[in-house]
């Protein structure tokens, strides 16, 4: 026998032996198999596909019609929950309030079909027993701590003050939330129906009434002022969305204020009006 080359005679270990015959598979095609043999032996076991698949197809639906049964309960709650709006005003008499409120108080108050059954959406109205002013009627409105309970004024629940037409509530009092968004929902329709009598009066479609769509036939500048706190006849969202609408506005915000801007105002209206006039 010839000699053999240098190793030829050394034997080669298993794994090295056989490596050449094992199969190599791509990351992605990998981790697929990986996954469907985890999935395959996990749905053998009965707990996980009561748990995973069984359990929530029976509970699910028993949830939601608790929680539907529970909104159900406390919206019938609120519906039977009566509320107080005050009704103030500066410089009107209280013989003259029927007068101001021009049919005000039976849009806020609509009278109940049965008496001796409470209405729904309760809305007692109380006139303030003397005229006062925007901070007056705040006063009226806060609980004093302090106060006695025995000789304590009736405070309502929230007040609308006339002019400028404005609700004041306690965003912390959910009695007087719910006053305000009554009060604030039937001022909506009150006015979409004094809307529609106007346009039917006029000829014309309730819309040609809506200052949002009628806004971008305007073609004059205009100087929009209004106040973060006004929640009476142009909160901020409505003036932003109205100067959006209108082509050219200058719009100006008053922080700290419940209107227009006032005296502030007043200067920046006069020195518009010159540059827009062009006598400054």
């Amino acid at each position: 026998m010839g000699p053999r080359g240098l190793g030829t005679g050394l034997a080669q270990p298993y794994g090295l032996r056989n490596m050449s015959a094992r199969r190599t598979f791509p990351p992605l095609r990998g981790a697929w198999i990986v996954a469907r043999k985890e999935l395959t032996e996990s749905l053998r076991d009965r707990a996980t596909v009561i748990y995973a698949f069984v359990l929530p197809i029976c509970m699910y639906p028993v949830l939601f019609w608790a929680i539907l049964q529970g909104v159900m309960v406390v919206e019938g709650l609120q519906d039977r929950t009566e509320t107080t709006l005050g009704i103030a005003a500066a410089g009107v008499p209280a013989e003259e309030h029927d007068t101001a409120t021009e049919g005000l108080t039976h849009a806020l108050s609509p009278p109940s079909e049965d008496p001796d059954e409470p209405a729904a959406n309760s809305l007692k109205l109380i006139w303030a027993q003397e005229s006062m002013d925007m901070e007056q009627a705040r006063e009226w409105l806060a609980e004093d701590p302090e106060e006695d309970t025995e000789d304590a004024p009736d405070r309502p629940d929230a007040v609308l003050f006339l002019d400028p037409l404005t609700i004041l509530h306690v965003s912390t009092k959910s009695s007087s939330n719910l006053a305000s968004k009554r009060a604030r929902r039937r001022l909506e329709s009150h006015a979409s129906a004094l809307r529609q009598e106007a346009a039917d009066r006029a000829g014309l479609e309730a819309a040609d009434l809506d200052p949002i769509k009628t806004a971008a036939k305007i073609t004059a500048p205009v100087l929009l002022s209004v106040g973060i706190y006004d929640t009476g006849l142009c909160p901020l969202t409505f003036g932003e969305k109205l100067a959006d609408r209108i082509p050219d506005c200058d719009l100006r915000v008053y922080h700290g204020a419940g209107e227009g801007g006032g005296h502030e105002h007043a200067q920046i209206q006069l020195s518009w009006l010159s540059d827009k006039l062009g006598i400054g």
